[in-house]
């Protein structure tokens, strides 16, 4: 078996309808790909034997969240900031070596943290609501 690290990884937001715009994130320190869950729907009766009984019900495609290295002079920072005063839904791209995931998402929450005795980070929440395959 094979290992490798993340080198290399690259995310990227792209904005627009018909002709998607693509900035790769500048500083990102580590790679998070989303985690699927299947909502469990209770389907229990009056019949259930004493056992509960459960049904698939939605998937929730989750959310994705990024620590990056802060400048305040990057375009990053301004972009994200952009994104999350505006609300906007936006796309994400994530390629890994031959892998690349897709998804619609939106930016939940952005904050920034200014370190006494490390660098400057920020992290950003993007929540998946779709993902285009």
């Amino acid at each position: 078996m094979a290992f490798s690290h993340g080198q290399g990884t690259t995310v990227e937001v792209g904005r627009g309808t018909t002709a998607i715009v693509w900035a790769e994130l500048d500083g990102i320190r580590d790679v998070q790909l989303p985690t699927a869950e299947i909502e469990e729907i209770d389907i229990t009766h009056m019949g259930s034997n004493a056992v509960r009984e459960y049904t698939s019900g939605l998937r929730d495609n989750g959310e994705v969240t990024y620590e990056l290295l802060f400048d305040e002079a990057s375009t990053t920072h301004t972009l994200l900031q952009s994104i999350a005063n505006s609300r906007e839904t936006v796309q994400l791209r994530i390629t890994f070596g031959t892998l690349v995931k897709r998804f619609v998402a939106f930016v939940k929450t952005y904050e920034i943290t200014l370190a006494y005795d490390d660098v400057n980070t920020s992290s950003v929440t993007f929540r998946i609501s779709a993902e285009v395959v």
